[in-house]
């Protein structure tokens, strides 16, 4: 079995080894299939993640829900790896985490309660079509899924699926509800 922190090499790996523009037309496709499906149609206020550099673009994604009308939501990391979402202003002012992450200013957010999500697009290294995830490795997102019970899913570049978890799988993950490439929709 692979360990996590080999599939996250090999992501790193893979994102470089894929040109600009290859990644910016599965972006593009991937935000078509998004906006096809029902859940993104019907979903009022949707959590996004302002990406960093080797992570997949959300450019398309949050114009796509600016245009339908839609509340966007973004997360801040908070002490003891908590993570709550605050209402998203283009304007900021945003500051960088320790981890390399843009994220808006605390002071002066509003935060969103968690049960006016209707959508959650969780970031993240590699899937499995079960729905398994690996993450970044601080666990942020499997604590705030935890007891979230709207629709959880991930966006994916084609070299980050798997067609099964080769990673091993810990008791707090997380199995998201889909995994969507430009290929289509997965769904556990």
């Amino acid at each position: 079995m692979v360990t996590k922190q080999d599939i996250r090499k090999s992501y790193l790996e893979k994102v470089k080894q894929t040109s600009q523009q290859e990644r910016r037309q599965q972006e593009k496709e991937i935000c078509q299939q998004l906006c096809q499906l029902q859940v993104w149609k019907e979903a009022k206020t949707i959590a996004l993640t302002l990406p960093m550099a080797h992570e997949l673009s959300l450019d398309e994604v949050f114009e796509a829900a600016q245009m339908a009308g839609k509340c966007v939501v973004v997360p801040i990391t908070r002490p003891n790896h908590k993570m709550v979402f605050v209402y998203y202003d283009a304007e900021g002012p945003f500051e960088m985490t320790d981890f390399g992450v843009r994220e808006p200013v605390f002071e002066g957010s509003q935060v969103c309660p968690k049960t006016q999500i209707d959508l959650v697009v969780v970031p993240g290294v590699s899937y499995s079509r079960s729905g398994e995830r690996v993450g970044f490795g601080g666990g942020y997102y499997d604590r705030f899924l935890a007891d979230f019970t709207q629709t959880k899913l991930s966006l994916a570049y084609d070299f980050q699926l798997y067609e099964e978890t080769i990673w091993p799988r810990e008791k707090t993950d997380i199995t998201l509800d889909m995994i969507i490439t430009r290929k289509g929709v997965d769904v556990s």
